[in-house]
């Protein structure tokens, strides 16, 4: 009521999903207390009591990029500059020699923040409820018409970094492409191979350092790809230019790597973004996942790029009572397309084409 009053409303969420904030904030609080949040319903609030300083117009709310709607996504596609045989009439310029020598990917240094990131993949089991509101389908679509779209001969070798529960690895491999997944965590590695086994697919998952890799035993591979915008763990200059030369290496002759990123606004207007919020069902436990993805307010280095994200999982069972809270913080470095352009340049690769969404018809913009 407050906020209302003072008109500081910034965005309009539904009353469900209000409730399931509160009740996490609560939690977070009060963690002896026992909660319990009602089931999903349809509310219909009238915004007439609303001042007109709360009101927003339709085109501030889809800036805003709140609640259920993950935040628009952009895919990166590179190719080995040694092999490169077309290029867009943006990456014309893009240099065509590595310069990133005397980096060293392996330095630990550059690393040890991006393990405290890591932390909130100690549940697999959790973030693999987390995530599966997307549509791995046809996510792999897009991927296939990408690979399609630039790799001189049909799909049939990929390497996936940071694969977590490899949903799109095994997918992929649904269709019959030979997929190696890497991830350095260990629990993610086995939970992947068992979604695999279940498919009845082959899948070589590694535990692995994706800052700093070797090709996979089996050889290079045409596609190298990163979803999630895991990409984004790379804190520093030299641990992303690690992650994308291990990636250039990988590469076979003609090969190309795709990433997932966040968009390259998020850079310019990290103070202002506001996070996301959702709830997974996990069928197999019969509860509810409430999964809260960011919070307005979370800092921002503008120095470092780092943002440090709140993410809060929690777990009510079949009566609405919380069973589980667990909340972190997730270091993640945004990236304006300038900076990632260059970082792509200094790791030997030159952007051929960016996309605003998993559809090739949706431009950055």
């Amino acid at each position: 009521t407050e906020h209302v009053r003072s008109g500081e409303i910034r965005c309009w969420i539904t009353v469900h999903n209000m409730i399931c904030l509160c009740t996490r904030r609560l939690a977070c609080l009060f963690p002896s207390a026992r909660f319990r949040v009602p089931p999903s319903t349809s509310f219909r609030v009238s915004p007439s009591p609303l001042p007109a300083a709360a009101r927003l117009p339709v085109a501030g709310l889809v800036h805003a990029r709140m609640v259920t709607v993950p935040a628009v996504e952009r895919f990166h596609t590179f190719r080995n500059v040694e092999h490169v045989r077309r290029v867009s009439t943006s990456t014309a310029c893009a240099l065509r020699t590595a310069c990133c020598a005397g980096v060293d990917p392996g330095n630990p240094s550059s690393r040890n923040e991006q393990e405290t990131s890591m932390l909130y993949y100690d549940d697999p089991h959790l973030y693999d409820v987390a995530v599966n509101f997307r549509n791995f389908e046809q996510e792999v679509d897009f991927v296939l018409q990408v690979a399609d779209e630039f790799l001189e001969s049909p799909l049939q070798s990929a390497l996936e970094l940071a694969a977590g529960p490899a949903q799109h690895a095994v997918e992929l491999a649904k269709r019959g492409v030979s997929v190696v997944a890497l991830d350095n965590e260990e629990a993610m590695v086995n939970l992947g191979k068992a979604k695999a086994d279940k498919a009845g697919v082959p899948l070589e998952y590694i535990c692995g350092d994706m800052a700093s890799f070797a090709p996979p035993p089996g050889g290079q591979a045409q596609l190298v790809y990163c979803m999630f915008g895991s990409l984004t763990h790379m804190l520093t200059n030299d641990a992303v230019i690690g992650c994308l030369t291990s990636a250039k290496a990988a590469l076979a002759p003609g090969g190309c790597v795709l990433l997932e990123l966040p968009h390259p606004t998020d850079a310019l207007h990290a103070e202002d973004l506001l996070g996301d919020a959702w709830e997974a069902r996990d069928e197999e436990r019969n509860t509810r996942l409430m999964v809260e993805w960011g919070r307005e307010g979370d800092p921002f280095d503008p120095l470092t790029q780092v943002l440090q994200r709140t993410v809060c999982f929690t777990v009510l069972d079949a009566r609405g009572e919380m069973v589980q809270s667990k909340e972190t913080v997730l270091l993640q470095r945004l990236f304006t397309a300038t900076e990632f352009d260059a970082l792509a340049r200094a790791s030997g690769l030159e952007i051929v084409q960016v996309y605003g969404a998993l559809d090739r018809c949706v431009p950055l913009n």
